[in-house]
């Protein structure tokens, strides 16, 4: 049975690697907003995308994140389901110089993601725990390219 990403679902980005060369340098789409996020490092990728998804609420947060000397916002309380900001045919036109790809986050579990990542043809291509995983998983493709 072939595993493929049929549509676009709003917990999913694309990542359109441009460079990596020092780092991993591109842009990422996703359905929750109209704009590009520019990242330089797979690093600044998940930070940007994580508060993203904090912003939104989508997909929601099982934990709260601590911080020091601020008032206190309660980040994971549900806010429903979004409606989508970027439509699915913007997103699957975009690519990078070097390497596409698609990261469905599952779950954001014990304040740490979960899910799976697609080539650009949405073709499966593993799961990851975490964003370590999902940092490594990312390395390894690009060093197969």
């Amino acid at each position: 049975m072939e595993h493929k990403l049929s549509y676009y679902p709003l917990n999913s980005f694309r990542v359109c690697i441009d460079s990596i060369d020092p780092d991993v340098k591109g842009n990422a789409y996703s359905p929750l907003q109209k704009e590009e996020v520019t990242f330089n490092g797979v690093g600044e990728l998940i930070i940007k995308m994580d508060q993203l998804f904090d912003a939104i609420g989508y997909p929601q947060g099982f934990q709260d994140k601590r911080s020091f000397g601020k008032k206190k916002e309660y980040w994971n309380l549900h806010k429903g389901i979004p409606q989508y900001t970027l439509d699915q045919k913007s997103i699957l036109e975009k690519s990078g110089i070097l390497k596409t790809m698609d990261i469905m986050v599952k779950s954001r579990k014990n304040t740490s993601w979960q899910g799976e990542i697609y080539d650009d043809k949405g073709n499966y291509i593993s799961t990851f725990a975490g964003e370590v995983g999902l940092f490594n998983l990312i390395n390894s493709i690009l060093q197969q390219s």
